[in-house]
Order: structure tokens, then sequence, then C-alpha cells
């Protein structure tokens, strides 16, 4: 049981890291050049900072990087559970991962973002966010289809 915890654990923080690099990429992409902004916006929910142009690597972006790992972490922990389902299933775990990543975003833009700190969701690129999530989700998912001890999938 502790190995299938350690490794939807691992596969979490894989995840979590092709979040914050696709999310910093996104960022390039659409906020002229601003390669840290979401990040740091995810941090000032913790620090209470106000974002600010030019912001750059700051307490709030390390802050933010390391919710979005913790986060991504426990996630890992819980797609574990539902690699039962995708034997059966035959589905790939990749795929489990995408789906389980619109599942995430949900949370993240409705819950989270809109409940605790509507001002980040209003700062937020929703739809950025939501193809951000899809990537980090198949990455969770190759990462188990790597290093997952369970046969199947």
């Amino acid at each position: 049981m502790s190995t299938k915890l350690t490794e939807g654990f691992f596969a979490g923080l894989a995840g979590g890291l092709a979040f914050i690099i696709v999310l910093m990429i996104a960022d390039v992409s659409t906020r002229a050049g601003d390669i840290l902004y979401t990040v740091t916006l995810l941090g000032t929910i913790l620090t209470g900072a106000t974002m600010s142009a030019g912001i750059g690597l700051s307490t709030s972006f390390l802050l933010g990087a390391l919710l979005i790992l913790v986060v991504f972490g426990i996630l890992g922990v819980g797609i574990v559970n539902y690699l039962p389902i995708i034997y059966r299933l035959g589905v790939p775990k990749w795929v489990l991962g995408a789906i389980y990543g619109i599942f995430i975003w949900l949370l993240l833009f409705c819950f989270f973002l809109g409940v605790i700190s509507p001002n980040a969701a209003k700062l937020a690129n929703g739809w950025g966010l939501f193809i951000v999530k899809i990537h980090a989700g198949s990455a969770m998912g190759l990462a188990l289809t790597c290093i997952s001890s369970e046969k199947g999938g």
C-alpha cells in the first residue's frame, strides 16, 4: 500500500512540474513575456502580496511553486485509487490523467480560486489553466505508466 501511495505522490510531483513548465510557456505567449505571472499569482494567495508588473522571482513565486507541487503530490496519491477502474476499462493511464486534469481544473477554478480568492480567479486565464491541467494530468498518467509497480494500463 505504501508503495502505491509513494508512486502516486511522485507521479503527482511529475504532474506538478509539468504544470509549472507548461504554465510558464503559456504565460510567455499570453502575458507579454511575463513567464512567472500565474505561479506568482497563486503564491500571492499565501503571501497576501499584490501583483505588480515585472514582479520577478519572489517569495510569492516560490510559495506558488511549492503550493503547486504539494497539491499535485496529493492529487497523485488520489489518482492511484482509480487505477483498478482503468485496468478494467483498458484505458491508457495518460487518458485517465487528462480526464483527472479536467476535474482538477474544475476544482481549482470553480472552488479554490472562485471561493477562496475571487480576485485571483479574475486575474487568471481560465482556459489557459484548463489546457495546462490537461497536460499536467497526462504527465501524471505517463509518470504512473513508468513507475507503477502494478500490472495493467
